[in-house]
């Protein structure tokens, strides 16, 4: 790991300098989340919310920023519904538009549930999705986010600046160590030392590296998904061979889920950084989970939760 609590240092030194290019956000998503999305549209006008609804709320924290953001979506047809239904002028929308038998195709596997199918499918097209975007890539960077995340909206500026630490140790993606380093059913012949990665919070700075590497991890998970239907397993083979591309983040980047019992993870925890004590940038918890944890007692209320808009 790069000395984590020393890339806020490196950041406040190199945000000045020169102007690296605008950064911006990569989302991707599927005809279920779409149609998610236009009901979320049609219920705002009625004040109720859809808490199902990962990508409005998500949608709705980058409207609030100065930042733009990339959504890419399944067909042209799709790219053309979702249009009518942004919430604001700073997202753009493009189709996959990867041939049907890539797009669907599964590896041989002894699958017994169509449901794990399904999962499989679903992350070839989030693979190729990402790697569609690096066609949008912005110069300056570009930050993948899943749509369950909820991004603190004052921390923005922080969150990306990440670049520039990135940039300071010439690395060209940034990826968080996963809290369980290596599932049972994701072992490979990579040695245990090196843990997965969290694949739904991607820093993509170099966009020809990058690109590489999606490929090779597109490659990778078809060849050899995982039992479980999850990424991690092929990310972290293609990762290894990138090792010396590979950032990892800080974390205060991104808190995963929340405890039931008020322990971590608690997306209201400071984390130690070289500037003091600092709340994570983004919460990764779908929008349902937020909603139950805005609804304790001590939150009740409030329009946030610790600096996010749950």
């Amino acid at each position: 790991m790069h000395r984590p609590l020393a890339w806020l240092v490196l950041c406040v030194a190199l945000s000045k300098a020169k102007d690296v290019g605008e950064r911006g956000f990569l989302l991707v998503a599927t005809s279920l989340t779409l149609e998610r999305l236009s009901t979320y549209e049609a219920r705002a006008k009625t004040g109720e919310i859809d808490r199902y609804d990962d990508l409005g709320a998500v949608l709705r924290d980058i409207c609030r920023t100065s930042f733009r953001a990339r959504l890419i979506v399944d067909t042209p047809k799709e790219a053309a519904k979702a249009e009518r239904f942004l919430p604001c002028e700073q997202i753009s929308v493009a189709p996959l538009e990867v041939d049907e038998h890539r797009r669907l195709e599964v590896a041989p596997l002894d699958i017994e549930h169509r449901r794990l199918k399904i999962d499989i499918k679903l992350r070839f097209f989030k693979v190729d999705a990402i790697l569609k975007g690096l066609d949008y890539a912005f110069p300056g960077g570009t930050l993948y986010i899943d749509n369950d995340v909820a991004i603190r909206r004052d921390g923005v500026d922080g969150l990306f600046a990440m670049f520039d630490a990135m940039r300071k140790e010439k690395k060209a993606v940034g990826l968080q160590i996963a809290h369980n380093c290596v599932p049972k059913l994701h072992e490979t012949k990579v040695p245990k030392s090196f843990c997965e990665r969290n694949g739904g919070v991607m820093f993509l700075g170099d966009a020809k590296k990058s690109r590489e590497i999606l490929e090779r991890w597109s490659a990778e998970i078809r060849a050899h998904p995982s039992k479980d239907g999850h990424d991690q397993m092929s990310l972290r083979t293609v990762l290894f061979d990138f090792q010396d591309d590979l950032y990892d983040l800080h974390p205060v980047v991104q808190r995963r889920g929340h405890s039931a019992s008020g322990k971590s993870p608690n997306p209201c925890k400071r984390v130690d950084t070289s500037e003091g004590p600092t709340r994570p940038y983004l919460w990764h918890d779908h929008h349902v989970q937020r909603l139950v944890f805005a609804r304790r007692p001590r939150h009740q209320g409030q329009d946030t939760v610790c600096g996010f808009v749950p």
